[in-house]
């Protein structure tokens, strides 16, 4: 039996397999064939495949059966990989089935084998074809019986595993083209024998296991036991199917429907593990995003980050009060020249994350750093009134952060503030800046770059704006002409 669609039907809504037999003469219903037909048809069990209807026609048996959409053990081996349970569930199964037929008045199946041995879509194995070769052994011939497989070229050399020995000696000397037919005269130790093949085949790659490699209600030596003794070269000493269950429950635990319990308890634990996976994944994101957040604040104001991610468009601002600071190392062209580019990222690095560090204390505005200039604004993006002060106390700030960090070097700074009128924006999409525009800018730029070194170099319009403040000791320079 397949899955050919050709061989699909449907029966009062449910699906159903059709396969026909032709026979070498009319088909007729003696008493033995009788009793053979009404028992296929009254057996009713979760692991048996039930036939629903045989048509008879002058030289045409149509059989009807459920339909298994899972095809047979044999693919089901080949297709996927299966767990401990499932795989002893399979072999609950096929021994329970097995156990039913011998009980019945068929008594065995006759060829037991990964073909005959089916699975539904709940994965529930069923054995099919019981009965079926004791009521057309005669009116078929073995090429017919040989259409009746979904393999039509199972032959001797690949059956080995679940054909008894006492069945090979015949169809040896017989020279049967097709193993099927061995099934009119096999009996119930043939099933036996090919039941502890099947064992061996469902349970292949764990038999070759130690036992501390299983889980703890397994016994591979015991499983072990019991194949060889289904296997035994004596039929007679075979032990009996509802025996060689009994064995096997005892060594697995194994029950009916274990597999779907199985699957189950492992969706659910799939479930819940997807869930907290999504919730770890979740915080991951979460904290992804402040990072970025955090990232994206430290190149933009924060108020510009918020109008961005709120999908506002940001426009240019004018800024009538704003004070600018710049600050440049003096004689930095000529340390660069004599000292690595590693130990110079270094120590910029080191100068400019603690001038990041005081800044936080002061209502100000990191503008950028572009070589060994630092540039910082206060009174915008956020309006200031008090923009010249807090400048003026991180640049008092920061210069002796410097002296601290670089006294050992030999090296000085120059400072420059300006007060003024300036226009910001951002610029770009890929890497947007926030930057400013004016000649305030320009200005405090020069005032860095013309000052003194370890001083703070101010306009007169800054100073000003600072008069008042009585800590700060201001000195007149005098006139200096800026190029602007």
């Amino acid at each position: 039996m397949g899955k050919d669609p050709k061989h699909f039907r449907t029966y009062r809504g449910n699906p159903v397999w059709i396969f026909k037999v032709q026979t070498l003469q009319t088909f007729f219903l003696n008493r033995s064939k009788r009793t053979i037909l009404r028992e296929m048809k009254l057996i009713s069990h979760v692991n048996l495949v039930h036939l629903q209807g045989l048509l008879i026609e002058k030289e045409t048996l149509t059989f009807m059966y459920e339909f298994c959409q899972k095809g047979s053990l044999a693919g089901l081996l080949e297709r996927m990989t299966l767990d401990w349970e499932f795989r002893a569930g399979l072999i609950h199964d096929l021994l329970e089935g097995v156990v039913v037929i011998h009980q019945s008045l068929i008594r065995r199946h006759g060829y037991l084998s990964p073909f005959t041995c089916l699975i539904d879509q709940r994965f529930t194995l069923k054995l099919a074809e019981f009965g079926l070769y004791d009521l057309i052994k005669d009116v078929t011939t073995p090429e017919m019986s040989n259409k009746l497989s979904e393999n039509s070229t199972i032959t001797y050399a690949n059956t080995e595993q679940w054909i008894a020995p006492e069945l090979q000696a015949k169809f040896k000397t017989n020279g049967m083209k097709n193993v099927r037919n061995l099934a009119a005269i096999a009996g119930p130790e043939a099933d036996v024998y090919a039941a502890g093949g099947l064992i061996d085949m469902v349970m292949e790659e764990n038999l070759a296991l130690d036992d501390a490699a299983a889980p703890p209600r397994y016994s591979l030596s015991g499983i072990r036991t019991i194949v060889e003794a289904c296997q035994h070269y004596e039929p007679w000493r075979r032990p009996m199917a509802d025996e060689v269950k009994r064995r096997f429950v005892l060594r697995t635990g194994a029950r009916s429907g274990g597999f779907l319990e199985s699957l189950v308890r492992r969706m659910e634990m799939y479930a819940r593990r997807m869930e907290f996976a999504v919730r770890e994944r979740t915080e991951a994101l979460k904290a992804e995003r402040k990072v970025c957040e955090k990232l994206l604040e430290e190149m933009l104001p924060k108020s510009i980050v918020e109008r961005l991610r709120s999908g506002y468009a940001v426009e240019p601002e004018h800024f009538s009060r704003v004070t600018i600071f710049f600050s440049v190392i003096v004689g930095f062209v000529e340390f660069v020249s004599v000292t690595s580019p590693m130990e110079v990222i270094d120590f910029l690095n080191s100068i400019f994350s603690s001038f990041d560090a005081a800044l936080s204390t002061y209502d100000v505005y990191k503008v950028e750093t572009i070589s060994d200039c630092y540039m910082v604004a206060s009174g915008l993006p956020k309006p200031n009134e008090q923009h010249a002060v807090e400048i003026s106390r991180m640049s008092i700030h920061l210069l002796s952060i410097f002296r601290k960090r670089a006294d050992h070097l030999r090296m000085q700074i120059k400072m420059g503030l300006h007060s003024g009128p300036c226009a910001a924006g951002v610029v770009g999409s890929k890497r947007p800046r926030y930057c400013l525009f004016g000649d305030t800018i320009n200005t405090a730029s020069r005032m860095a770059s013309h000052g003194k070194p370890s001083r703070i170099h101010i306009s007169s319009t800054t100073c000003a704006l600072i008069l008042h403040i009585s800590d700060y000791v201001i000195k007149e320079r005098g006139i200096v002409e800026l190029k602007v």
